[in-house]
């Protein structure tokens, strides 16, 4: 039975993301599961960050935060049902790292059409998938 579905969204790709969080809220609805919204933010070269002010990792959560508790209206779930996270670091890493914590019995992630790099050195999802302790639902 799934209970705890952690859900990773990438807020670059929106039609996308419509598609995962739809899929999201029917699993949720048909299980009365509780949804875990992620977005991971990639780590920024050193070189980078010491041209950013010390806040700016603060900054970029809320801004991304509030995105998020305005995609949770969308799901059609009372709000003590979904939490919202935001984790910097690698992508793959983050989302697997946060199934643990939260106990997930479901991961929804969504995939891109496949590049050349994907073949070559794999896709994020692709990783979760082999490396997850859990089922994990894969959204194109």
């Amino acid at each position: 039975m799934t209970k705890k579905i952690l859900v990773a969204v990438d807020m670059e790709d929106e039609t996308l993301m419509a598609k995962i969080l739809q899929t999201a809220g029917e699993i949720a609805g048909l299980h009365d599961a509780q949804i875990s919204l992620v977005h991971v933010a990639a780590n920024l070269p050193s070189d980078v960050r010491t041209h950013l002010p010390e806040d700016y990792e603060k900054g970029m959560t809320e801004v991304v935060v509030k995105k998020l508790n305005k995609l949770v209206a969308s799901l059609d779930l009372s709000s003590d049902r979904v939490h919202v996270t935001v984790r910097v670091g690698t992508v793959y890493r983050k989302i697997l790292e946060e199934a643990e914590e939260h106990s997930a019995d479901l991961i929804i992630i969504g995939c891109h059409s496949p590049d050349v790099a994907d073949y070559l050195l794999g896709s994020n999802a692709a990783r979760i998938v082999r490396r997850s302790k859990c089922s994990v639902y894969v959204v194109r």
